[in-house]
């Protein structure tokens, strides 16, 4: 590769840091470097470059943003609560911690808060609904249970597999549903819905200023988060709504499945009888409880267990179902 070519490269993969963390810090979103890099990655694909940061002459990801914060207006900071770094534009301050409404990786979603409401949604619903690449189209594939991403316009030189999946949506666009994600007035709107339940005056008070201001979104998030009991009940309240939108596109397009994670504690304990231990206990097989299962000798609800099982199966994708494990005698 020629030096004036890697020059291009770098340039552009600086500005499109840039982009990448003006638009999420404009929604109150930290920019830690392992969101930063797959994201940078997509753009970049989208056109028509391949990000390698080996190739242009870094170690490590975090020494092309040291670059990249010489080249454009953007500041970085080591993350207090995880070995990261977060990228902000130019002369602003890093967002507060629990504001990383991003996963790190596709198959997590934020961690979810206390108590009875806490749901935490599966990370491919999350991120395609709340990470929306410019230029960039998401369907998801009602058959496979997929979300497939390409450019909104076709080009000459667009990747094959970019140009295998437009084919697919173009000749077969029944199977596919255009995904709506969250734009920053849904967001904010959310946000001003949560202010009106916030029982500390004072807070409420200067929320309730900060909208009448215009203040940015960022500013008022810094308030909700200053305490752990309302940051918590933002993260909750959010993920509720964020929720509620995604099943409103669900019933518009026809589609059942799933998209909430089980809750941590659901187990086989709300069915046993009280003082059996749910689990897999040490020596048993994972295909199944033979006799010297605890829950063997007890007498607990197997029909409501198995009732259970089937409803689950029939609220599962077809890579859901791939990905189950069971014994093949089971399959006989």
């Amino acid at each position: 590769m020629s030096e004036d070519r890697v020059d291009v490269e770098l340039q552009l993969f600086a500005e499109l840091t840039l982009e990448i963390v003006e638009e999420r810090y404009a929604r109150g979103v930290r920019t830690l470097g392992a969101a930063l890099k797959p994201e940078l990655t997509n753009r970049a694909s989208a056109r028509g470059f391949f990000f390698d940061q080996g190739a242009l002459g870094f170690d490590r990801f975090q020494d092309f943003l040291r670059y990249a914060e010489s080249r454009v207006p953007v500041d970085i900071y080591r993350s207090p609560n995880r070995p990261d770094f977060e990228a902000v534009p130019r002369g602003k301050p890093p967002l507060p911690a629990m504001v990383d409404w991003m996963p790190a990786a596709a198959d997590k979603a934020p961690p979810a808060v206390g108590g009875e409401s806490a749901r935490r949604l599966k990370g491919p619903w999350y991120q395609s609904f709340t990470a929306p690449q410019p230029g960039m189209r998401t369907v998801y594939n009602k058959e496979t249970g997929q979300f497939e991403h390409f450019p909104v316009a076709a080009s000459a030189d667009e990747l094959p597999a970019y140009a295998a999946i437009r084919a697919r949506v173009e000749h077969d666009p029944e199977q596919f549903a255009e995904i709506e994600p969250v734009t920053e007035e849904q967001e904010r709107e959310w946000l001003r819905q949560f202010a009106n339940t916030v029982p500390d005056e004072a807070l409420k008070t200067r929320l309730e200023s900060g909208f009448s201001e215009g203040a940015p979104t960022a500013e008022l998030l810094s308030l909700v988060t200053a305490s752990t009991a309302t940051r918590r009940a933002w993260a909750a309240a959010r993920i509720a709504a964020l929720g509620r939108h995604i099943e409103q596109w669900k019933a518009r397009h026809a589609i059942d499945v799933n998209i909430w994670q089980p809750p941590p504690a659901a187990s086989i304990a709300s069915i046993a009888p009280q003082g059996v231990r749910a689990g897999r206990p040490r020596g048993a097989t994972a295909s199944r409880a033979g006799a010297g299962h605890p829950l063997a000798a007890q007498s607990f609800d197997v029909q409501a267990l198995r009732d259970r099982v089937h409803r689950a199966v029939d609220r599962m994708s077809a890579r859901e179902l791939l990905e189950l494990r069971l014994p093949v005698e089971h399959l006989l």
